[in-house]
């Protein structure tokens, strides 16, 4: 005798499949049937071309795995002169990233897939998103990056002040922080500086043994397209192989290195890289199992990412008639594509290549003289409207809207950027003890005074591009507001671009 079941009946008793196979996958507890292993194979390669002038060379990745964005470069320098010059550091807005003027990911057929120009100059703008414990703690060790600040206490008096507290509760100064203590008071009243670390500073050529460190470039801080997480499947490309093409700066430059203050001045030096430290550390991340079946389902990949393009112009600062800095309106491409931020700087280009603690890698701001803050003007107009209905003017603005293009915590203080609260930093006079090497911190016043715009309608520029308005004037609005010189103005606007992967050929285009 059967019995059938009767779902109106509460009383009668479901019977619950025993086969797991009928059940959803999201409570079915028997084992997957896709395997989750993961391996990764790294390799360290070394050049396959080193140019004999220390200018350039090139690495070629083997057609395996997946290419991991955490892949990274190595690479040191070391002081050759003629005169007696003995150490040197990196500038600390960049570290080792100053030995790269230009970066290019391409494959072997010539399709290229990055480009980026003035990298060390990219890169310092980059880093002034870092917090500072991310730069003592990490990148001082990993890139010799470390523009971090903080307070400088004073003192411990054997009393108290008047006021009632210890004068080491009392910060008078904002300072450079790189994990050391500001020394003492030393037996001449004078207070010990900061020096750069032992492990940051480059030995003469006779000494490189004993100081001689190497440093680590990540893949990723190279080449935009794989900082938003994309993999190449190398396995798939057959005989068009994956090259990274490195251009460096110039040997006998100070855009590579930092001389220490006693040899300030020097000229007769070369910063080479040595070609034995200069390898890639490829990281491959194979799939057990399932590599062919991947290659299989995917002959036709696409990605998109967003990449950097250059815009330079020459600017001239001064008190005649030859000044260009005023006003100064010019394009700065994207014509008919989509164009998502723009950034901008003056790199100054002083005939004296010694600009101090951060070389040529910052953007230096207007004249401060005493109270007086020069005023920027700035802007954009693209598909005949203007991104403000205003010319922004005020140096608060314009810090806010340099974090809202990037959508991040910017850790520049007030001085730095704009020079409001100048005091703060130690100079030639108070505080003159709070140096750094030797060098007085006031010269990094007024030097990371980058520009941002975020272009947020997400439409595409019209065949006119964008144009960018920068005018330095005075507090008045008029006259000189670039200290006196040449000045390379940078514009990048990035632009998005896709790369498409069929039948192991990869294309590029701009979106």
């Amino acid at each position: 005798m059967s019995t059938e079941y009767n779902p109106s009946d509460p009383m009668a008793k479901r019977e619950v499949s025993k086969d797991r196979s009928a059940q959803p996958d999201i409570i079915n507890l028997r084992q997957l049937p896709t395997s989750t292993a993961q391996e990764v194979e790294s390799d360290i390669l070394r050049p396959v071309v080193f140019s004999s002038d220390n200018t350039f060379c090139r690495f070629e990745l083997e057609p395996k795995g997946f290419l991991s964005p955490s892949s990274s470069i190595s690479l040191g320098c070391q002081v050759k002169t003629t005169d007696n010059i003995l150490t040197a550091f990196y500038p600390l807005s960049v570290g080792v990233h100053s030995l790269i003027q230009r970066a290019v990911l391409k494959t072997s057929s010539g399709r290229v897939i990055c480009d980026i120009d003035e990298f060390g100059w990219f890169k310092s703008l980059k880093n002034a998103f870092q917090d500072n414990c991310t730069q003592q703690e990490r990148e001082q060790y990993k890139s010799g990056t470390c523009l971090a600040w903080g307070p400088a206490y004073k003192d411990v008096d054997a009393t108290a002040d008047t006021d009632g507290f210890e004068a080491n509760t009392e910060a008078e100064f904002l300072v450079l922080q790189n994990g050391k203590e500001y020394g003492g008071e030393a037996t001449d009243g004078s207070r010990v500086g900061l020096t750069p670390r032992k492990f940051s500073i480059v030995s003469s050529e006779a000494n490189h043994n004993e100081l001689f460190p190497t440093f680590s470039i990540a893949l990723h801080d190279l080449f935009p397209f794989l900082k938003t997480g994309n993999q190449l499947p190398l396995f798939t490309m057959g005989s068009d192989r994956i090259q990274i093409e490195l251009y460096f700066t110039p040997p006998a430059s100070l855009e590579r290195m930092v001389l220490s203050k006693a040899d300030e001045g020097d000229t007769g030096f070369e910063f080479q890289i040595d070609q034995n430290s200069v390898e890639f550390i490829s990281d491959h991340i194979f799939y057990p199992g399932q590599m062919e079946q991947w290659a299989s389902m995917n002959k036709d990949l696409t990605f998109q990412y967003f990449d950097y393009v250059i815009s330079r112009q020459q600017i001239t600062s001064a008190a005649d008639g030859t000044d260009t800095s005023k006003t100064n309106i010019r394009n700065v491409g994207g014509a008919g594509r989509l164009v998502t931020r723009c950034y901008a700087g003056y790199k100054d280009q002083a005939a004296s290549p010694d600009l101090g603690i951060c070389s040529h890698y910052g953007a230096r701001g207007l004249v401060n003289t005493g109270d007086a803050v020069g005023e920027l003007e700035s802007n954009l107009f693209y598909n005949e409207k203007f991104l403000y209905p205003q010319n922004v003017k005020n140096g608060a603005r314009h810090y806010h809207n340099l974090r809202d293009a990037e959508k991040k915590q910017l850790y520049v203080p007030r001085p730095i950027y704009s020079g409001g609260g100048h005091d703060l930093i130690p100079g030639a006079g108070a505080g003159a003890t709070y140096h750094f090497d030797g060098r007085t911190q006031d010269q990094l016043l007024v030097n990371q005074f980058y520009q941002g715009w975020r272009l947020n309608h997400g439409e595409r520029v019209g065949s006119k591009g964008v144009e960018l308005t920068m005018n330095a004037r005075d507090n008045a609005g008029t006259g000189q507001g670039l200290a006196t010189g040449k000045y390379l103005q940078i514009a990048y606007t990035e632009q998005l671009r896709y790369a498409t992967l069929k039948d192991g050929q990869l294309e590029v285009y701009w979106s």
